[in-house]
């Protein structure tokens, strides 16, 4: 028999956001239901107010879903794409049945939900749509409502709640078109902060990295051996980007909060010259530095030498570089995936497309499996495994550019 202690506990409700848009309806919504229902039911998380600036991707919001029994999640027309919601969502559905995370769409359709968001079942924001979510959070009550109780407390405040969302929809419908959207590498990098530190890390972790990788493996025949350093992990988190402009986003964020050491692959037979020159910017900040933030203690980059036009990579190192902690690797060996790692903390794993830098790209987070990473990737550049060319930039001088250049063309020539 439950104690009383036990009937009385509130129902833990979790508003899900993005953007400034589904930010105003969060409050909105959350003013409504605490008329709908009660403080002493209802728990309601709406992180705008409910965690402090800078806090959002943070153990406390990782502890948030976990007491969650409601997930709302507010989408629009410009948020639909949104990865941190998707994760919320994704780590939210862990631990409560799917038919407690509700996507809730604003001028958009129930089919314009993409990737892992559209497994849940979306509802537009309609009157007898709302009734279903409010029957879903009374479903978790102790002392539930009636149907009747239900839609009485809808009937008497649908205008209201339906005219507050509709200006706000009418308001975003004026704005003209290309105003700025969040950075995705903002985001991505706040995401980063929550999975770090989430107690949420899966415990089934090489399982199903494993079954991501094996799923790419027909197309990509080299990705055994990292299979097999993920079947040797007990522990992290993963986070599988789809697209080229998000999983730059992520690397990006990424190269720019390494502490201490990066290690980089470029197998890809494009250069990033011409094709992803804001990655090479970031390349650059970190190798030497800027007024705002520190280079890193080792930058490690291993370039195969399978086209010509990479060379314009190299030559931007030979002319910034020398003197930097900077360790170039020449290889004849390619492979049909990336490889970043930073610090000691993440590992990046990038699939490239026919015309792609990065098609798509598996992020994962975590000491043990990216200590077993580091192994492969000394695999990689090892001369033991390969034929390599290595040029330690730290102690290059300038009057012997010339030299090394020439030594890298003749490599190039010769792969």
């Amino acid at each position: 028999m439950l104690s009383p202690l036990a009937m009385d506990k509130k129902v833990g409700l979790f508003i899900s956001w993005s953007g400034e848009v589904s930010k105003r309806i969060a409050g909105i919504l959350k003013d409504w239901l605490y008329n709908v229902f009660t403080e002493a039911e209802l728990d309601i998380f709406f992180s705008s107010d409910d965690i402090d600036a800078g806090k959002r991707w943070s153990s406390d919001l990782a502890e948030r879903l976990q007491e969650s029994d409601v997930g709302i999640f507010l989408y629009t027309q410009k948020n639909l794409d949104s990865l941190w919601m998707a994760f919320e969502a994704g780590a939210l559905s862990k631990h409560i049945d799917t038919g407690r995370v509700i996507p809730l769409l604003f001028g958009a359709r129930v089919t314009d939900l993409k990737g892992p968001v559209s497994q849940f079942q979306g509802r537009r924001f309609t009157k007898d749509e709302m009734l279903k979510t409010l029957a879903a959070i009374n479903s978790c009550l102790s002392n539930q409502k009636t149907e009747k109780d239900l839609e009485r407390n809808l009937g008497f405040s649908w205008n209201y709640l339906n005219e507050k969302i509709q200006l706000i929809l009418e308001e975003e419908q004026r704005q003209v078109e290309g105003e700025e959207t969040r950075d995705v590498g903002e985001v991505l990098d706040n995401m980063y902060s929550l999975i770090r530190t989430s107690p949420l890390y899966s415990t089934s972790f090489a399982k199903e990295i494993s079954e991501l990788l094996q799923e790419v493996k027909s197309s990509h025949e080299d990705v055994s051996d990292l299979i097999e350093q993920v079947k040797k992990t007990l522990r992290g988190s993963y986070l599988f980007i789809d697209g080229e402009k998000q999983a730059f986003a992520a690397l990006i964020a990424a190269t720019m909060r390494a502490r201490r050491e990066i290690r980089s692959t470029r197998f890809s037979p494009m250069a990033i010259s011409g094709n992803k020159n804001e990655y090479g910017q970031a390349i650059r900040a970190r190798v030497i530095g800027t007024s705002e933030i520190k280079p890193v203690q080792r930058y490690i980059r291993i370039i195969a030498a399978n086209i010509p036009e990479k060379m314009r990579d190299i030559e931007t190192y030979l002319e910034e570089f020398p003197g930097k902690n900077f360790e170039l690797y020449l290889t004849r060996n390619s492979h049909s995936f990336e490889m970043v790692i930073i610090d000691e903390e993440e590992v990046f794993i990038h699939f490239y497309g026919e015309g792609q830098v990065i098609d798509s790209t598996l992020n994962i987070v975590g000491p043990e499996v990216t200590k077993n990473f580091i192994n492969v990737y000394n695999q990689l550049h090892d001369p033991n495994y390969s034929d390599v060319l290595k040029l330690e930039f730290k102690y290059m001088k300038r009057n012997e550019v010339d030299k090394f250049r020439h030594e890298i063309k003749d490599f190039f020539e010769m792969s």
